[in-house]
């Protein structure tokens, strides 16, 4: 079964592919309780980890719209993310 961390991992993947790796780091790096390195792996999210998606997701949105919550959720129903209890933003597109 998938986790919310591989989750994460992916959204930040597939954001670093649309939006370029400084952008989609910087837009990580400012979502709280989740820590990833410089070369963009995430080592721990927090204890609410479906609210630090949707943070994280929230983000990317803020910059790129709607779009990129399509584009993350198709991501993340291609890894079998969707079996997860996932954010209001993620469920409604998949």
């Amino acid at each position: 079964m998938v986790t919310y961390k591989e989750v994460a991992q992916k959204t930040v993947e597939r954001e670093m592919e649309v939006i370029g790796k400084e952008l989609a780091m910087r837009v990580a790096k400012e979502t709280d309780n989740l820590d990833i390195d410089d070369e963009g792996n995430i080592s721990r999210l927090g204890e609410n980890k479906k609210d630090i998606i949707d943070k994280l997701v929230a983000g990317y949105q803020d910059i790129t719209g709607d779009i990129a919550v399509s584009i993350i959720a198709r991501a993340i129903k291609d890894i079998g993310g969707d079996e997860l209890d996932l954010p209001e933003r993620l469920e409604n597109r998949m």
